[in-house]
């Protein structure tokens, strides 16, 4: 009767012990269930975070690739050129100004105004002058001879910078890659509106 006992108190702590060991491979199979596994992660390309972060404007990103193609073209032409510069207004007024450049250095300066008058449009000289190195920029009217290294330099600090909520920007290049409009329109502007910078008629002369 003894023995009978004994073998019913070893039964009963083996089927003791076999629960525990159920229930705690259960707990472990339900919290490994439960756990989302954490991955490393994913590797981005360091020029792509690099964009995020400075968040560039497309004008800004096309401006400096203009500004380097033009550091280069510059050097393969002895940095010798012409180009004009315009202003039209609707109602009929325009005034260009054609500049030299020498070896980066301003040489001289022309400038005409004129207006369209009438149905057939018919053209009438209001002003014109030539300057060359002697009196460079002597007259007020007309566009400053610079060289363009400083038109590029006006296009980012005046015209690039403004609040794009109230303005529209725009950047443009000609087929070589030169910067040939760089300016904004405010919004919800009617008349000559344009504020900007142009280089037309651009001619490499060495």
């Amino acid at each position: 009767m003894g023995n009978k006992k004994y073998y019913v108190l070893v039964l009963l702590i083996i089927i003791i012990i076999v629960g525990i060991f159920y229930l705690r491979q259960n707990k472990l199979k339900i919290n490994n269930s439960n756990n989302t596994e954490i991955k490393p992660p994913v590797a981005v390309d360091n020029q792509f975070k690099t964009d995020i972060v400075k968040n560039k404007d497309p004008n800004i990103v096309n401006y400096e690739k203009s500004l380097n193609v033009w550091n280069e073209l510059k050097k393969q032409n002895s940095n010798s050129y012409t180009y004009e510069t315009s202003f039209t207004s609707w109602t009929g007024y325009t005034n260009k100004t054609i500049i030299s450049i020498i070896n980066g250095v301003p040489i001289s300066r022309s400038y005409e105004e004129f207006i369209y008058r009438g149905p057939d449009s018919k053209v009438e000289k209001l002003d014109s002058f030539v300057e060359d190195s002697s009196n460079l920029n002597s007259n007020d009217k007309g566009v400053k001879a610079v060289n363009i290294e400083e038109i590029y330099k006006q296009c980012i600090s005046d015209y690039l910078k403004v609040d794009p909520k109230v303005n529209e920007i725009s950047f443009e290049v000609d087929s070589n890659g030169i910067m040939s409009y760089c300016g904004y329109i405010p919004k919800n502007c009617m008349d000559d509106c344009d504020k900007s910078v142009r280089i037309e008629n651009f001619k490499w002369t060495k």
